[in-house]
């Protein structure tokens, strides 16, 4: 059941709506890749991926056979908070959806972001990389994202 714009993750709190991934997403890791001394923690691991792992490494899907993984996303798509959520749980098992979006809007004044025609979920990138014009880098922030929060409201769940 993929979550978008027009199918949103169920659940009034943010702990109903990690629930509700966690149960039907597929749990996700990167391609030939260890954690190095640049990711002490979350917001390390998540400014890192949006700037190099993710251009570097496939995504696949985290199953029994570790020997021939099943590709998820190609090299340096863009990618949503569901996207990243599932990545940083794999590395960092304590990891909440909470944790994942304060990580995200610590790096805001580099955060590009819009709402993706292709997947309908809000998906991110860090300026230095972005490959389309700078009003790229907050478009659709009054829309509602796939979780059915605007841009602001998620920049208040970082917040508090």
């Amino acid at each position: 059941m993929p979550y978008t714009t027009g199918n949103k993750v169920p659940g009034n709190t943010l702990e109903e709506k990690e629930a509700s991934i966690l149960r039907y997403e597929t749990p996700l890791r990167l391609d030939n890749f260890l954690l190095s001394e640049n990711d002490d923690c979350i917001e390390d691991f998540v400014y890192n991926f949006l700037v190099s792992y993710n251009q570097k490494h496939k995504t696949v899907v985290v199953d029994l056979n570790p020997a021939s993984p099943r590709e998820f996303t190609g090299l340096a798509k863009h990618r949503s908070i569901i996207d990243i959520f599932l990545i940083t749980k794999y590395y960092f098992p304590q990891t909440t959806l909470k944790d994942v979006i304060k990580a995200l809007w610590t790096h805001e004044e580099n955060l590009c972001r819009q709402i993706c025609s292709t997947i309908h979920r809000r998906v991110y990138e860090c300026k230095g990389l972005a490959r389309y014009t700078t009003t790229w880098i907050n478009a659709n922030d009054f829309a509602q994202d796939e979780l059915g929060y605007t841009a602001d409201e998620l920049k208040n769940i970082a917040k508090n």
